[in-house]
């Protein structure tokens, strides 16, 4: 920042005229200014004759200024006179500020609970306060079900939720049984409130609000519900989440869905793809690594075991498999049965 006594030192009284209108028409365009008034001011570039075009107030003005200024600067003026022409003293050359675009406070909110830059997302997790069925299953339906409502409830979709509800597809009573139906939000203050919409109403105040107003996110997200949010975001960031759950008791599993976009130059009509991964480390069977992935109306299955003798049992099954997919309506591309490489 220049202090201002230098630049009076140097040129005090910077004379501005319209670069396009008349005297008349610059009058006309430039708001109702009282002597002693400050303004800011761009300098938007420099004239072959050696002015500056200057945007003050909405007005192009062309004024002769300080050899050190450049395009690009920020000046600080004082309106002195309209007559004989609109005559302003440059009292401080601003510092220049980042060409960074500036956020609201949702924007903030959402920026602070992201992870910091050159940090990997945090893929989403939630874990069930108990066994999602209360014994082993006797068949696949019933566990398929029970993931499918899992998920569903997660609370990861909850404001996808929200709006299948206000137009009628889905019911209240579900909605109730998601996570974030048991928050109670905590309101920001007043003042903070008034400060937001204050920034908002004048782009000049969003700095002001920016430095000197910081909304705790616990202030506007109850703190028990913070963790989901930030899962809802890496889920959003990364395309993936996890699921970590006891599907029955004393039986963990590690379940991974991911969407994958188009590949660039691939039909824009074909559809993403779908990969989810099954790890479980079961009983007799040990380590368990499946890989499903399903694209257009073709499912390819791959799955790793830990020993040869359970890749052995696992391919003695694999035609009951094949029959079950292919009654569900997806009957699978490739079946890929192997031992685990390397563990």
């Amino acid at each position: 920042m220049i202090p201002a006594g230098i630049l009076s030192g140097v040129e005090p009284v910077q004379t501005g005229k319209s670069i396009l209108n008349p005297r008349g028409e610059a009058l006309r365009l430039l708001p109702q200014l009282e002597p002693g008034q400050i303004l800011s001011a761009r300098v938007e570039g420099k004239l072959p004759d050696g002015s500056f075009k200057v945007l003050v107030a909405g007005q192009e003005m062309r004024m002769q200024l300080p050899s050190y200024i450049a395009s690009g600067d920020r000046l600080q003026l004082r309106f002195l006179s309209s007559e004989p022409r609109p005559t302003f003293a440059l009292t401080e050359v601003l510092p220049k500020v980042a060409d960074t675009p500036l956020l609201s406070a949702a924007g903030r909110l959402v920026a602070a609970m992201m992870p910091a830059t050159g940090e990997t997302a945090v893929l989403a997790r939630t874990a069930a306060a108990a066994p999602l069925l209360a014994a082993l299953p006797g068949d696949g339906a019933s566990l398929s079900a029970a993931l499918e409502n899992k998920l569903v409830q997660s609370g990861l979709f909850y404001e996808a939720h929200q709006a299948d509800w206000l137009s009628g597809k889905r019911d209240l009573a579900q909605l109730r049984a998601e996570p974030q139906a048991s928050l109670t939000r905590i309101a920001p203050p007043a003042q903070a409130l008034n400060d937001s919409a204050t920034a908002t109403a004048l782009p000049a105040k969003i700095d002001s609000f920016s430095a000197t107003t910081t909304l705790r996110t616990e202030q506007v997200i109850p703190p028990q519900g913070i963790p989901l949010v930030q899962q809802q975001l890496a889920a959003l960031e990364s395309g993936k989440f996890l699921l970590q759950l006891e599907i029955w008791p004393n039986q963990w599993m590690q379940w991974e869905i991911e969407e994958h976009g188009q590949q660039t130059g691939s039909d824009p009509d074909q559809p993403a793809s779908w990969q989810t991964r099954l790890h479980l480390d079961l009983p007799q069977l040990g380590r368990i690594d499946a890989v499903v992935t399903l694209g257009g109306n073709a499912v390819q299955v791959k799955v790793d075991a830990a020993s040869t003798t359970s890749a052995a049992l696992l391919k003695e099954h694999r035609p009951a498999l094949q029959a079950a997919l292919s009654d569900a309506g997806v009957p699978p591309a490739a079946i890929t049965i192997a031992r685990h490489d390397t563990h």
